[in-house]
């Protein structure tokens, strides 16, 4: 199974879930000058969801207080339009 198999499969990533995946890939994630931190992986993940490249929904399993509640905790998936993206190499330097 591809990794953009997995994402589009599971029911969705965290950013930390994602920054590992990155990881695996070959990519610098070491969150120093050339790496990429969890805060960006999730920039980057609300940017593609403004693209329409994936998509997001609070994740609600884990909580315990409504102040937890309140954080965000998204899970991000694999649209359509980005599964598309990817199978024709335009993000090519996102080894999902």
């Amino acid at each position: 199974m591809t990794r953009a198999e997995r994402f589009e499969a599971s029911t969705g990533l965290t950013p930390a879930e994602v920054r590992v995946e990155l990881e695996r890939g070959g990519f610098d994630v070491s969150g120093d000058v050339s790496g990429l931190s969890e805060e960006q992986v999730e920039n980057d993940l609300i940017q593609l969801a403004k693209c329409g490249n994936c998509s997001y929904r609070q994740d609600v399993s884990a909580v315990k207080t409504l102040a937890e509640a309140r954080c965000r905790h998204y899970r991000y998936s694999l649209t359509s339009s980005g599964k598309t993206v990817h199978q024709v190499g335009c993000i090519s330097r996102l080894p999902i």
